[in-house]
This record gives C-alpha cells, structure tokens and sequence, in this order.
C-alpha cells in the first residue's frame, strides 16, 4: 500500500525499500552539491523495532522543481509519483 506524501505529489512504498539512502544521497547532492545524506530534505530511517523504513521530506522539499530526483533515482520503485 503507498503512502501519499502531503503537497509534494510523491507516493511512497515503503514495503520496497531496501535503506539505501539513493535518494538522499541525490537530494543533498542537488541542494549543496555535495554527498552528505544529513543535509537532505528527504530522510529515510528505519523503523524502531522492525523491519522496514519510514520516510520524511523536510518543509525545503520542492520536488526539485518538478524534476522529483529522488523518485527517478530511488533504484527499488519505492518512491512515484501520484497519478492526478
């Protein structure tokens, strides 16, 4: 079952994530130029006693203008786009 990301037109799967931060790697390289995953707007965190992941974006997160990097990025399918 996908999640609706609030405003930002993102779906998340969160069953398909393997935790490997693709997507936040992309999204701090896009917002400072540099690989640094704690800068991202998007945060991917394992759930506390668990399997699987939850993910956040931050107020920043502008879908990249409309480019949404993490979702062409993310190498498992778990982020998409909603179908409006």
């Amino acid at each position: 079952m996908a999640e609706k990301i609030a405003d930002r037109g993102i779906s998340v799967k969160p069953d398909r994530c393997h935790g490997c931060l693709t997507c936040q790697l992309r999204c701090s390289l896009r917002t400072t130029g540099k690989f640094n995953p704690s800068k991202a707007h998007i945060r991917v965190t394992r759930i506390e006693g668990g399997y699987g992941y939850r993910h956040t974006f931050a107020d920043e997160c502008d879908g990249c203008e409309g480019e949404y990097l993490c979702v062409q990025w993310c190498p498992y399918g778990t982020l998409g786009l909603e179908r409006r």
